[in-house]
């Protein structure tokens, strides 16, 4: 008896074998359980009990004092997702530069336009900023502040975009502590806080050849602990246009670059930046300025005296008699 007729346009579906549907039905029901531990782990990232017990930050309020928005832990993990492969995650290393320099800051005068008043801020610079970012407190005493809240959203290093709310737009001059020079005009956004504390500079720029002959540093270098703890924190990003307008007064980078340290000359003076790990030991002076005589030194060539015919006394005791003299 003849097998029933395909329709037109139809194909007969022959079943698969009984064992290619078990396999097939195991990988689909792998499948699902790795995609829905996955889920569930991103929920466990971001539950409190996580955060707690890591002693990662919690979501944050809309809070004066802290940058961070009420979506901070979604933001956060925003690219944990079902794809996400999580061993490579937790499998990496962090990064640190060889040399990790500190900022380039100065002090300068900010300046209300309207009433006069100034005050002594910490300013650093960005390059690759198209805004510029002042400290909220610092608007609030010279009340530079026009009234109106903006939202300011902005994307850094990365991709990563942040947003804040209630924000105020001001306008300012900045003056040169000596009055040597003024801006013009600023446009700003302020923010609770301008980005983390710059580092304490502790290199005496008095030591290092292309950094001696600089007479416009805003501070005494190197800083005490003291003038730091009082003026460290930094007040003002200047972004462009106005960088280009104040900090491109040229630089001094040394010879043999880092870890060196380097300067930043600008209409508002000077600024140096340090490399923060790598400990300075004051040689620059002999090494950008050989001092061709040492070639002639028995000690410099591996020859030194004998003690039993030099009355006892080694070629270095000897030295430290000169310099004592």
């Amino acid at each position: 008896m003849p097998g029933p007729k395909n329709k037109p346009g139809s194909v007969a579906e022959e079943a698969p074998p009984g064992d290619d549907v078990n396999k097939s039905s195991e990988a689909q029901i792998t499948k699902i359980k790795t995609k829905n531990s996955k889920i569930q782990f991103t929920r466990e990232l971001q539950s409190p009990k996580f955060l707690a017990e890591k002693k990662l930050p919690a979501p944050m309020t809309n809070n004066e004092y802290e940058l961070l928005d009420p979506m901070y832990s979604c933001n956060m993990f925003s690219s944990v997702n079902e794809k996400t492969d999580f061993s490579e995650l937790f499998n990496s290393s962090t990064f640190n530069p060889d040399f990790s320099y500190s900022q380039l800051t100065l002090l300068c005068f900010i300046v209300n336009q309207t009433t006069d008043r100034k005050k002594l801020i910490r300013c650093t610079f960005d390059s690759c900023s198209n805004i510029s970012i002042l400290r909220r407190s610092v608007a609030y005493d010279l009340q530079l502040d026009e009234g109106k809240d903006y939202d300011l959203t902005f994307s850094g290093s990365g991709g990563v975009e942040c947003t804040f709310k209630n924000n105020k737009k001001v306008y300012f001059r900045l003056q040169h502590l000596r009055n040597e020079y003024m801006t013009d005009e600023i446009e700003g956004i302020t923010l609770p806080q301008v980005s983390a504390n710059a580092d304490r500079i502790t290199i005496d720029p008095k030591q290092f050849n292309h950094l001696k002959d600089i007479t416009d540093f805003t501070e005494e270098l190197p800083q005490t602990a003291k003038q730091f703890k009082k003026n460290g924190e930094v007040d003002l990003l200047l972004g462009l246009p106005y960088y280009m307008q104040v900090a491109c007064e040229g630089a001094s980078t040394g010879t043999f670059g880092p870890p060196e340290p380097m300067a930043l000359h600008t209409k508002l003076g000077s600024c140096v930046t340090m490399a923060t790990n790598y400990q300075h030991s004051y040689h620059h002076q002999t090494i950008m300025n050989p001092d061709i005589t040492l070639l002639t030194r028995l000690d410099v060539l591996g020859i030194t005296d004998s003690p039993d015919e030099n009355n006892d006394v080694t070629y270095e005791e000897n030295q430290a008699k000169v310099i004592i003299r």
